[in-house]
Order: structure tokens, then sequence, then C-alpha cells
């Protein structure tokens, strides 16, 4: 195990009403909040060897925008089982454990949060952990467990 493994955890931008469409696509202010947190991961230079997502539609979008902004080919952008929003985080736990790659994921609340505090204090409900819409939570892997090294929303940063 390194201690240089990275997981971001990113929630996915504004999405369309199911009224508007029953798909939910990102919004145009969703593509532009997804485009302003990807900028700035980018230019922090966290690394990133492979994005997952859920299969819906505002997960994969956003994906493939932080994909194009952090240099990732589109082969490295895929989508990946259970990131659901009502997903199970201890098989995702679990994985991530086991992985020595820097990874993103991008999914959806609550899933983010429960993962999230599972990888911090192995409870997926006991720390309430708050994602703005294209939102992330950046940890690294460090001796004993998972820290968070930093926490931005699109318009925070």
């Amino acid at each position: 195990m390194t201690t240089a493994t990275t997981v971001i955890l990113a929630r996915h931008g504004e999405a369309a009403s199911t009224i508007d469409n029953p798909e939910r696509p990102l919004t145009i202010v969703g593509r532009q909040q997804a485009e302003r947190i990807a900028g700035w991961l980018a230019a922090r230079g966290f690394p990133v060897d492979e994005i997952g997502h859920s299969s819906k539609a505002r997960a994969r979008q956003t994906a493939k925008i932080l994909g194009r902004r952090l240099g990732l080919p589109p082969s490295r952008v895929r989508e990946r089982p259970g990131l659901t929003p009502d997903a199970d985080p201890a098989p995702l736990v679990v994985e991530l454990e086991a992985d020595d790659r820097s990874l993103a994921l991008v999914g959806h609340l609550p899933l983010l949060a429960r993962l999230a505090s599972t990888m911090l204090v192995g409870d997926p409900d006991r720390l309430d952990l708050r994602f703005d819409e294209a939102g992330v939570v950046v940890l690294s892997r460090c001796r004993g467990g998972w820290r968070i090294d930093a926490l931005a929303g699109p318009d925070t940063v």
C-alpha cells in the first residue's frame, strides 16, 4: 500500500429536472460547475489515473469534463458499478483499499457522503459531509487509513 494513493469523490453538477428531461443531463450551469471544479483540481495537480462514474447521464457528463481537464484519455473515463445513489459503500471501500491507483469517482448523494464517512471513520453514518453540486472531497491514503486533503465546491474555488 502506497501513501501516494489519492481518491477524489465528486458529485455531479446541476442536473435538469425529471420534468424537463427524464435522463437528467447536466444543465448549462451544471456544465459550468463541472468545468470550474475540474480546473481547480487540474491547477492543484491532484493525481488521477482513472475516473469512474455511475450510469446516470449527469455523472457521465461530469466525469468526461473532469477527464478532459485533467488530461486523461477517454478510455480512462468509464462507467463503474456500485456508484448509484443508494449503493452500499462497503464494497467500494474494500476495492479502494486494494487499489494503488489514484482515482476519481463521480456519483451521487447519499452514496458519496456515506463512502467518505466509511473511508475516514469506518462508519457510513457517523460523519455528515456535505457535497455541493460538482463538489469534491479529496482523500489520500496514509498510515492507518485515509485523510481529507481538500474539500471544494464550484462556488468556493
